[in-house]
């Protein structure tokens, strides 16, 4: 499976755990003598950092979510200038 694509960590993670999973299924059952799940060793996945927004974008993301909307009331149109600022 390595060899056809399945190469990266997380897909090494998912076929070791579905393979867990099958031989202690078999080994509940009787059909084989030993439960070597345990011996299966996971390989540890590195997850990549995550993306923080540049200051112009936040920026974007702060006055499109305290917008006035069409149906807001006068409370909402408060609340949503006073989070603006706080922002």
């Amino acid at each position: 499976m390595y060899e056809n694509g399945w190469n990266k960590p997380n897909s090494r993670v998912n076929i070791i755990k579905n393979l867990r999973a099958f031989v202690n299924f078999l080994y509940e059952r009787g059909y084989i003598k030993e439960n070597f799940s345990k011996k299966l060793i996971k390989p540890k996945v590195i997850r990549e950092p995550l993306r923080l927004p540049s200051e112009k974008d936040a920026e974007r993301c702060i006055i499109a979510g305290t917008e006035p909307g069409k149906y807001d009331n006068a409370r909402n149109i408060s609340i949503k200038a006073e989070t603006r600022l706080c922002l």
